[in-house]
C-alpha cells in the first residue's frame, strides 16, 4: 500500500513540476497576445495534468514506478510517504492558521445593505473565505475612495465572487500543501494569485468602460498588510507597479479573447493526453 501511494505521489510531483515549468515561459507572451482574461485559464493546465495521473493506462511509461520509482518504492517507501503526508498536514494547519487570524483580526462583521460587510479593523477591500464568500470593507471605504472608485473596488470584489475564484483559490491551496516541498509550486502559488487579479481587472473595466486611469487611482489607494489567507484583496504579493502597467495596455478584442479560451483548453487537454499516455495503468484500469 504505502508503495502505491508514494508511486503515485512521485508521479503526481513530478507533474506539477514540469506543468509549471511549461507555465513559466508562456504567461506573459500569451497574457500580451490574448489579453490576461484569458491567459488565467491557461492556469487549467495544471490541475488537469495533475488529474490525468489517475486516468487507467494499460502500458507502462516514463513515470512508472519500474523505470524511475523502484529504488526508492522498495528500500523506503514507508518512511517517505510519511514524511510527505506530515509536510502536507503542516502546510494544511498553516494556511488553516493564517485563515483562522484573518478572520479573527476582522473582528465582528456588519453587514451593509448591499450584501457586503464592513469591518473598522479592515485594511482593505477583500473577499475571505473559501465555502461561503464574503466582500468586507475597511472602515473608511466611503472616505477613501471617491463614488466612481468605490463602484469599480465592488466590481473588483464582485467579479472574484461571481467566478468562484474562493473556491478556486481552496483548491490551488490544497495543491499548495499536497507539493509542500517544492519551491516551483510556491512561485506558481504567487503568480496564479497575481494572474487572478488582473483578469479580475479586466473583466471590470471591460465591462464598465470607465477610465483606466481611474481604475488606477483606486488600486494605488489601496494598501495591504496581514497575512496570507483565503481572501481577495489588491494584496502586497501582487505588485502594484506591474498591474497598473498591465492596465495601460489596450484590451484585446472579443476575437482574440476567444482564441486565447480556445487555447487554454487545447494546452490542458494537450497536458492531459501526455500525462495519460505517459502512465502505467493503475489497480482496476485495462491493465
Amino acid at each position: 500500500m504505502a508503495n502505491e501511494v508514494l508511486s503515485a505521489l512521485v508521479r503526481l510531483s513530478i507533474v506539477a513540476t514540469l506543468g509549471v515549468l511549461v507555465m513559466i515561459p508562456l504567461r506573459k507572451p500569451l497574457r500580451r497576445a490574448v489579453g490576461t482574461e484569458a491567459a488565467y485559464w491557461l492556469w487549467l493546465f495544471l490541475p488537469g495534468s495533475l488529474l490525468a495521473v489517475f486516468l487507467p493506462r494499460a502500458s507502462a511509461g516514463v513515470c512508472g514506478p519500474d523505470t524511475l520509482l523502484s529504488p526508492v518504492v522498495n528500500n523506503c517507501a514507508m518512511s517517505v510517504t510519511l514524511i510527505w503526508s506530515i509536510g502536507a498536514v503542516a502546510a494544511l494547519a498553516c494556511f488553516a492558521y493564517c485563515q483562522w487570524l484573518l478572520r479573527r483580526s476582522l473582528g465582528r462583521l456588519q453587514e451593509r445593505p448591499d450584501g457586503t460587510h464592513w469591518s473598522p479593523a479592515a485594511r482593505q477591500p477583500m473577499l475571505i473565505g473559501g465555502w461561503r464568500p464574503k466582500i468586507v470593507l475597511p472602515g473608511d471605504f466611503e472616505t477613501r475612495y471617491s463614488l466612481t472608485e468605490r463602484a469599480l473596488v465592488l466590481a473588483h470584489e464582485r467579479a472574484h465572487l461571481a467566478r468562484n475564484d474562493a473556491l478556486t483559490n481552496t483548491l490551488a491551496s490544497a495543491i499548495v500543501c499536497l507539493f509542500w516541498f517544492n519551491p516551483l509550486v510556491y512561485w506558481a502559488w504567487s503568480r496564479f494569485r497575481f494572474d487572478q487579479e488582473v483578469a479580475c481587472d479586466a473583466a471590470v473595466l471591460r465591462q464598465s468602460k470607465l477610465s483606466r486611469r481611474c481604475y488606477a487611482q483606486a488600486l494605488a489607494k489601496t494598501h495591504v498588510v496581514g497575512p496570507a489567507a483565503i481572501a481577495f484583496g489588491w494584496q502586497r504579493r501582487h505588485p502594484l507597479i506591474e498591474r497598473i502597467a498591465i492596465l495601460k495596455r489596450p484590451a484585446p478584442s472579443r476575437t482574440r479573447r476567444l482564441m486565447g479560451y480556445a487555447l487554454a483548453l487545447g494546452l490542458m487537454l494537450s497536458g492531459v493526453y501526455a500525462v495519460w499516455s505517459s502512465v502505467p495503468g493503475l489497480p482496476g484500469g485495462d491493465g
